[in-house]
């Protein structure tokens, strides 16, 4: 699978994370795991991914590590050098537990998978472009989007969304890593660490450091972050991506993603678009919906703010144009009462005809 970076930001005043030293003092860690935890919980250990050639260079990267660790309030209880195969790596213990956790934001990546592939290069850029202005103007935040080629071509994108932590008298640090990018030379992710750590630190994630590394032939950007999580590390999403599938089937691929884009126009204010495109089904195609929703939580429950609910007609007409006349009148009638109408169809059954209309309905904030 070839990847294409579509998008990120250039951002003036980059700066990086990464450590004063010449590149040729660097050398790629043998470690699989940079991240240990000690066996006492009060105490946990960060060691660098990275080997340097001289001592000297390892502490110099260590006491920048320890002061990026303070300046985000944790409190370190110093760092160790030490020799691995003739070079040297460092790492900082810490205390996981926040004393003041309003420092740091809780956030969880997730990746969206666009599920339709296109037989064009341009098509499925098009749609790319498409998701990302609908990301931007949701409470996801995008990190990345990037082009997928395989027999056709698709998108993902990688985004960050708040975390609901439990209410508690106690918080704690994660530090965590994501992996970004597609290059073909060293320099190039190294130019782009810069650009990743500014960018992110800009959108309220609390990195630390971004460093170029060698994913097989070609290169890639580590990102390290700390966020924040309660006793029970909790993962909670605000907001989680889901699908609606409508049921109205159409002739032609442009005229169910003509009428999906115009039936989406009457989302709730909380409810955000990501990303509508028709499917086809028996030679017929039908519209989707990828949406974003507010997720309620209450203990171990949770739900969305709102569901897609369907609503059947009680009565039933001898003439479709009855039906239909009748469907749209109730459709302006679900509008002008907060029912966020979604889709609609005339249905016929033993040569009468009723309809449907699907619609957003809130749920309350009570969980029973």
């Amino acid at each position: 699978m070839k990847f294409l970076i579509l998008s990120f930001f250039l951002l003036p005043n980059v700066y990086s994370a990464e450590f004063s030293i010449n590149k040729e003092d660097i050398k790629p860690s043998g470690w699989d795991n940079p991240l240990v935890s000690t066996e006492k919980e009060e105490i946990a250990v960060y060691k660098s991914s990275k080997l340097y050639v001289f001592e000297n260079k390892a502490k110099q990267a260590a006491q920048k590590t320890l002061s990026d660790f303070e300046s985000f309030g944790i409190s370190v209880l110093g760092y160790n050098i030490f020799e691995k195969d003739g070079d040297y790596g460092f790492s900082v213990e810490y205390m996981p537990l926040l004393k003041n956790p309003e420092i740091i934001s809780s956030m969880l990546v997730k990746k969206y998978d666009h599920p339709v592939s296109y037989w064009n290069r341009s098509l499925a850029e098009e749609s790319s472009k498409e998701t990302e202005r609908y990301l931007s103007e949701s409470p996801l935040k995008t990190i990345e989007i990037f082009l997928k080629e395989e027999r056709e071509y698709s998108f993902s994108a990688l985004y960050f969304v708040n975390n609901m932590l439990r209410k508690g008298s106690s918080y704690y640090v994660l530090i965590e890593k994501i992996d970004l990018g597609d290059f073909n030379f060293e320099n190039e992710a190294e130019k782009k660490s810069q650009i990743y750590f500014a960018k992110l630190r800009e959108m309220g994630l609390a990195v630390f450091s971004a460093y170029p590394f060698q994913a097989g032939d070609n290169w890639k950007v580590r990102v390290e972050y700390f966020s924040k999580t309660d006793s029970y590390k909790s993962a909670r999403p605000e907001y989680s991506i889901k699908t609606f599938f409508s049921s109205k089937l159409h002739s032609f691929e442009k005229d169910a993603l003509k009428y999906g884009k115009k039936a989406v126009e009457n989302l709730p204010s909380d409810v955000f678009k990501i990303s509508v495109y028709a499917l086809e089904k028996n030679g017929d195609w039908y519209f989707a919906l990828d949406y974003a929703v507010k997720n309620l939580y209450q203990k171990d429950k949770v739900k969305p703010e709102y569901e897609i609910k369907r609503y059947y007609n009680p009565q039933y007409f001898t003439f479709e144009s009855e039906a239909k006349k009748a469907m749209e009148e109730k459709f302006l009638s679900f509008l002008k009462n907060g029912l966020y109408p979604l889709d609609k169809e005339v249905t016929e059954k033993d040569g009468e005809y009723g309809f449907y209309i699907d619609y957003f309905s809130k749920n309350s904030q009570n969980l029973k």
